[in-house]
This record gives structure tokens, C-alpha cells and sequence, in this order.
């Protein structure tokens, strides 16, 4: 499978075990599965592993994920002193999009001419084939939001949050790795 695939679905399983971390994220994301798809509990005497997994500073990860607004903290009942993670299930259905949408573009048949009432954009004038494949969704994002499902079905925060991110800011997820 090609390469940017690979990417995407190692970025899926990286979300996975982030919002996991005070369940079993910790392991999953450091140790993967077994065959039986368990999470596998120790490196298996992969000491680089095992050193991320026992050096990592977890509550940062975690920390981002709460200030994302991806995971809320949420008291117990009132006589219970602890606190418990629950997934803000739009914030997250967001992401989830993000991820699988963010480099679509890169194939070629795909890109996009600019149409006539959208010129100019972003440099490109009417009829320019978008050539770079952050415009170009870029360009898909903010003129025909109907054409991608997964973006046509968030709530309207969501589609501001996935925009910003993808076009106004031009976000490179290549930076977050």
C-alpha cells in the first residue's frame, strides 16, 4: 500500500490510543496488538519501548486532548472525589474527518479548476488547476462543502473548526508528527 495511506491509518490508530490514555492508550499506543487484536502490556524486551512508555509525559498528551476540546473532564457522582474523561463526540467526529479528508488531494485527478465566481483564489485565477493539495481542499472546504460527505455532515462549529484548520491557517499535519 502506498505510503500516504500508511500515514493516515497510522494517524488513525495514533488517535485511537490518545484518547485511550486513562483506559489503556498508553500500552496500545506504545505496544500495538496481538494477532487477537489485545493489547499487547509490555515491549517484549524492546527496551526503546519500554523506555518511551515509562519516560513519556502522558498527562501532556492528555492535556492537549482536553484543550482541543476532544476529551472533557466530568466529576463523578457528588460523593465520589474523581474525575472521568468523556469524548466531546462532535469535536471528535471533526478530527476523525480531518484525518481521513486531509490529503485527498493528492491525487492528481482529483485537484480542482478554479470556477469563474471564485476567482481569484488563493493566486489561482478561473479555469487554474489548484496544484496544491492543501489549496485545493482548501478550495473544496470553502466553495463546495456539499462534495465531501464526512465535511457535508459535521455541524456547522465543526465545519469552522475543520475550515480554520485546512484553510484559513493551512495546517500541515506533517508538522504535528
Amino acid at each position: 500500500l502506498g505510503d500516504e495511506y500508511q500515514r493516515t491509518i497510522g494517524a488513525f490508530f495514533a488517535i485511537y490510543w490518545m484518547m485511550r490514555i486513562h483506559i489503556d492508550g498508553k500500552a496500545g499506543f506504545t505496544h500495538g496488538v496481538n494477532d487477537h487484536w489485545a493489547v499487547e502490556k509490555s515491549a517484549g524486551g524492546d527496551a526503546k519501548r519500554q523506555n518511551f512508555r515509562s519516560q513519556a509525559r502522558w498527562v501532556y498528551f492528555q492535556k492537549l486532548l482536553v484543550d482541543a476540546g476532544l476529551l472533557e473532564t466530568r466529576r463523578g457522582s457528588p460523593l465520589s472525589c474523581k474525575s472521568r474523561y468523556v469524548v466531546n463526540e462532535m469535536r471528535f467526529a471533526a478530527l476523525l474527518a480531518l484525518t481521513a479528508m486531509h490529503d485527498i488531494m493528492k491525487m492528481s485527478p482529483l485537484l480542482p479548476r478554479v470556477q469563474k465566481r471564485h476567482s481569484p483564489f488563493r493566486g489561482y485565477e478561473e479555469g487554474d488547476t489548484i496544484g496544491d493539495h492543501d489549496h485545493a481542499l482548501g478550495y473544496l472546504l470553502e466553495c463546495h462543502p456539499d462534495l465531501l460527505p464526512s465535511f457535508r455532515g459535521l455541524g456547522a462549529e465543526q465545519r469552522r473548526a475543520v475550515l480554520f484548520t485546512q484553510s484559513t491557517l493551512s495546517f500541515n499535519h506533517g508538522w504535528f508528527v
